[in-house]
């Protein structure tokens, strides 16, 4: 009687667990699939120029990202596997953040580009307006040589000022997380 019993309860516990375990895999799956198609969704809006809002959300998660120790894999290899960008550690991280890998990666290297130009922009303008004056012929060849090192940048004038608003605060974000 007492097996009996002690057998009944056993299955009954052992019903139960799997039945949680099924549950909760469930639940993680769906809210991982749901997490995917907000990221698919958000990447379908997005344009290749970056907005304050992403700059803005780049800027809270980068340290995060830097503190966990997450791993960024080098890049996709050119071999027939489509190798991942990230760990299954990061990966997470990012499905729960509700970020795409590749565009938060593409935000990185798109803000340190943009700082240097940025950078570059007004020196070349230092250069010409000291420049102004000077009316020799090596004065007016430097002038005309950063003249057209301006006309070669290519900035967008949004995220320029985007960046430019922020610039201080990734600047410092940059030399801590590098």
């Amino acid at each position: 009687m007492v097996k009996y019993q002690l057998k009944n309860i056993m299955l009954w516990v052992i019903a139960i667990v799997i039945l949680m375990q099924t549950a909760r895999c469930q639940v993680v799956k769906t809210v991982w699939q749901e997490n995917n198609n907000l990221i698919a969704q958000k990447n379908i809006q997005m344009q290749s120029a970056i907005s304050a809002n992403e700059t803005d959300e780049f800027m809270r998660l980068w340290p995060q990202f830097n503190e966990l120790n997450l791993q960024a894999l080098p890049g996709k290899s050119f071999s027939v596997k489509n190798e991942p960008l990230a760990d299954l550690k990061a990966k997470i991280w990012f499905v729960y953040h509700r970020i795409d890998v590749e565009r938060f990666f593409y935000m990185r290297r798109h803000l340190q580009e943009l700082l240097q130009e940025i950078m570059v922009k007004r020196n070349a303008e230092a250069v010409i307006k000291q420049m102004q004056e000077g009316e020799d012929e090596l004065s007016l060849d430097m002038k005309e040589q950063y003249q057209r090192k301006l006309e070669a940048l290519k900035l967008n004038d949004t995220e320029s000022a985007i960046v430019t608003e922020r610039e201080e605060a990734l600047r410092q974000l940059f030399r801590l997380y590098p």
